[in-house]
């Protein structure tokens, strides 16, 4: 469901994790890359596509999940998608928050909570992880070097503009 917030709602849902949590560690559950049979010659399109979700461990830690997909088609993608598709990845990260006091346990965060606290925070903890994964892979498939955009936080734009955003259900 892609629902509309505020940048200052966005920071407050966030904030009331943050106030709890620490990045303890990041790291990458899985990796899937295809290719074409043979190497395409560029220029390539690239499209990228990146959801989030936030997940409460027993109360101890906070997970964000971060998905992103990435595909990349030689010139004008034809009717014939296969045919045109150079190559494509999809890779999952988690970075992994723990409490700041280990003697109390996490409060119930909300749902909306945890996702503006992942779109907000969590995305920007892995992107640095994603682009060196991105580009590492690409050139093992045989491809030049690809290296994703780098991305402003959300949280750095006017506190009354509005953001889409969308759970990771949706995607």
């Amino acid at each position: 469901m892609t629902r509309q917030v505020s940048v200052a709602n966005l920071r407050t849902m966030a904030q009331r994790v943050l106030d709890h949590v620490h990045i303890e560690d990041i790291r990458l559950k899985s990796l899937s890359c295809d290719s074409s049979d043979v190497l395409l010659a560029g220029p390539f399109e690239v499209s990228t596509g990146i959801s989030f979700r936030g997940v409460p461990r027993n109360r101890q830690a906070v997970e964000c999940w971060i998905r992103y997909i990435v595909d990349a088609t030689a010139g004008q993608a034809d009717s014939d998608y296969e045919s045109s598709k150079a190559w494509g990845l999809q890779l999952e990260l988690i970075a992994n928050f723990e409490r700041n006091n280990s003697e109390e346990l996490l409060p119930d965060f909300s749902a909306d909570e945890l996702e503006a606290f992942a779109f907000a925070l969590g995305v920007m903890h892995v992107h640095p992880y994603a682009r060196e994964t991105v580009q590492s892979a690409t050139s093992r498939l045989g491809y030049p070097p690809f290296t994703l955009d780098t991305i402003l936080p959300p949280t750095a734009h006017p506190d009354d503009e509005v953001i889409d955003l969308e759970s990771a259900e949706d995607t």
